[in-house]
């Protein structure tokens, strides 16, 4: 038992030498095993660790005594885990965050110098990407991703379309839609449909045929196979050059979906298109291009129609290329370029192309001379016409002409009739209610004072002649007369003592002074203003110093402004949040204070000028000053002071403190509108 004791004791001896050196983490890896994650740390010497929970979703676990290794990287991800895994150095602690499923909790074991964190990750089911193909018996779609389940399906008509609900499915797909432009399949569209409680992907099919559709399960996904349509019908397919794959915007979010919004980062700049026929082969070697085109008419069903001019040679060779990249080569490198007419392509080289379409403009500038001139009186009811009436003008044709009359604040438009909608639709949008903020400032000063005085004010007399009946007893000097005064008042007497001997040749007074004075003063000012966005607002309350001044014997008189003002501009942006130029100012006069040459009172200036952005309804501090004045004085008869306790008699003492605080806060609010 003894022996048990003692290892014990040297074990906790060598833990605590340790922590006191400290623990290196040296590595951190991340490792799947089945349906689990295993986190291990490893380090130079034995882990001490606490494990909490850091908020939902999140688990900590805080290493005391621990350094991290330059080696060791801050953050790690695993497709695995809804989150990464981050590591950060607090103090002399690492605390390690990950994230947690809803209702799992980690399991730690801790081997000396090895530490595992084993968690629970279920498979995740992610709805990768949506592809639409075709084959011989017409379109299909193809929902690619992990561990999808069964749909829920329902047919919706007006228009007719098939929804598939994926139940548990986040959606990464890049595109947002599919326009494919068949008569069997007009659209595709991929969205993100719920987030919470449960995440649900939606794909919707805008197709004809959504009652005769069969679906597939692959190893990949879901295959949704359309069928073909009757040959009775007669309406030519639309055509499907070019057929882009584009991005479209995803169904409004309900407001519970706001706080989990998913948004996309998109790169700016040109888009690479995207081709989507079936794809060719081609080995041609000076091929006709009318015979090539016949064969483009044949593998599409398309109707081409070829400019007279057009006499070209073809050679090229490609392999399993999309048929309308094929095609839009081939017109490139000859020069030629088309025109879509409802189900109809004609081919032409692009000079004519582009003098026909140059002949189009001119001509509808001709036939606009011959078009009568409609006049239109609007009358706004928000913006200036004076101010708008640049912007309507730059929409109107060649022909229009535009008055304002400022007293009735209405438009005058003249102009062709097929222009009109076009510049209702403008004076529209622009004739709006603007939104109105209200700015609140508050000014706090804070003083707090406190003097302390302590003085001491006592002196002495002494004679000695016959008359008092008491002498020296020599020769020369027989009789004295002496005085002795310190005199250091500080603060108010609080004591008086006067001492003296029976005959009156010897008296001693002594007055003791003290004062202690304690106060704080706080000053709130809150100035507040009403205005329309991004119109500037002014308010301020105060007197006017009179200031007179002299020069070649002219007298004249200024007012300056000893006033509280609040000066914003506000500007709502369409987060909601108010971005304002804001410029605050108090200044006051102080009267008990005199400038040596000076006839007036000085004035106290406090003055803010910023731009911040704050949330609707939000408060913050735009501006602070924190100002310590300590001062501490005494008055001292020279080397007397120093006497040990009896030096207290030679002097006096002065402390004083004062603090000032100044901070401007600065609060917005959205004006709402009923």
């Amino acid at each position: 038992m003894k022996k048990m004791t003692v290892c014990s004791a040297l074990l906790l001896l060598g833990s605590m030498l340790c922590w006191a050196e400290g623990v290196v983490l040296n590595q951190v890896t991340l490792s799947r095993q089945g349906d689990q994650v295993l986190l291990a740390l490893e380090a130079s010497d034995t882990l001490v660790y606490t494990a909490y929970a850091g908020g939902p979703g999140t688990g900590i676990v805080e290493l005391v005594d621990t350094a991290l290794a330059p080696a060791v990287p801050p953050r790690l991800e695993s497709a695995a885990l809804e989150g990464p895994v981050t590591l950060e150095a607090k103090g002399r602690n690492v605390v390690m965050a990950f994230p947690l499923q809803a209702g799992t909790e980690p399991v730690i074991s801790n081997d000396g110098r090895r530490l595992v964190v084993t968690l629970d990750a279920p498979a995740r089911i992610i709805l990768r990407e949506v592809e639409v193909q075709f084959d011989a018996s017409g379109p299909l779609v193809r929902v690619v991703g992990d561990n999808l389940p069964s749909p829920r399906v329902e047919r919706l008509s007006d228009p007719a379309r098939l929804v598939l609900d994926f139940p548990g499915a986040v959606n990464l797909s890049k595109h947002g839609s599919h326009f494919v432009n068949q008569r069997e399949l007009y659209r595709v569209r991929v969205s993100q449909f719920k987030l919470q409680p449960s995440p649900v992907a939606r794909v919707v099919l805008e197709t004809p045929l959504a009652g005769e559709a069969r679906m597939e399960s692959g190893e990949e996904g879901l295959v949704v196979r359309l069928a073909a349509a009757p040959e009775a019908a007669v309406e030519a397919p639309r055509p499907a050059l070019p057929a882009f794959s584009v991005q479209e915007a995803a169904p409004a979010p309900s407001p519970q979906e706001d706080a989990t919004k998913l948004y996309e980062v998109q790169t700016l700049g040109r888009q690479d298109i995207k081709f989507t026929g079936d794809p060719i082969s081609f080995n041609l070697k000076e091929a006709d291009i009318s015979d090539v085109l016949q064969t483009f008419a044949e593998l599409t069903g398309l109707n081409f129609v070829l400019d007279p001019g057009v006499k070209s040679k073809i050679t090229v060779r490609l392999d399993s290329v999309p048929w309308d990249q094929a095609l839009e080569l081939i017109l490139k490198i000859n020069g030629l370029g088309y025109v879509l007419e409802n189900n109809v392509m004609r081919i032409a080289p692009i000079s004519r192309l582009a003098q026909e379409a140059q002949q189009k403009r001119q001509l509808e500038k001709e036939e606009d001379l011959n078009q009568p001139v409609q006049t239109v009186i609007k009358r706004l009811s928000y913006a200036r016409a004076s101010q708008i009436a640049q912007n309507v003008k730059k929409v109107m044709s060649d022909r229009g002409d535009l008055f304002v009359d400022d007293r009735t604040n209405t438009l005058i438009m003249m102009d062709i009739e097929k222009y009109l909608p076009r510049i209702l639709n403008l004076i529209k949008h622009l004739d709006v209610a603007p939104r109105q903020v209200q700015i609140e400032a508050r000014i706090v000063e804070t003083t707090k004072n406190f003097t302390q005085q302590l003085g001491i004010a006592w002196g002495f007399t002494g004679q000695g002649n016959t008359l008092y009946g008491n002498t020296t007893g020599w020769r020369f000097p027989n009789t004295y007369d002496i005085a002795g005064d310190v005199n250091l008042p500080t603060g108010n007497p609080v004591l008086d003592m006067s001492f003296g001997n029976i005959l009156g040749s010897f008296n001693l007074d002594v007055t003791l002074y003290a004062a202690e004075q304690d106060g704080l003063v706080k000053i709130i000012s809150s100035p507040r203003v009403i205005t329309q966005d991004n119109l500037g607002a002014s308010i301020q309350s105060g007197v006017q110093i009179p200031v007179q001044t002299t020069s070649n014997n002219t007298t004249s008189v200024q007012y300056i402004n000893a006033t509280l003002q609040l000066q914003v501009k506000p500007q709502i942006t369409e987060a909601g949040t108010i971005s304002m130029e804001i410029n605050v100012q108090k200044r006051e006069p102080l009267l008990g204070l005199t400038v040596t040459g000076g006839t007036n009172a000085p004035l106290s200036t406090r003055d803010a000028q910023t731009q911040v952005m704050v949330k609707d309804g939000g408060t913050t501090v735009i501006g602070g000053i924190y100002q310590i004045t300590d001062n501490q004085s005494q008055n001292r008869i020279p080397f007397l002071h120093r006497i040990p306790i009896l030096g207290n008699l030679f002097k006096d003492r002065a402390i004083q403190r004062r603090h000032d605080e100044l901070l401007i806060f600065i609060t917005p609010r959205i004006v709402k509108s009923y």
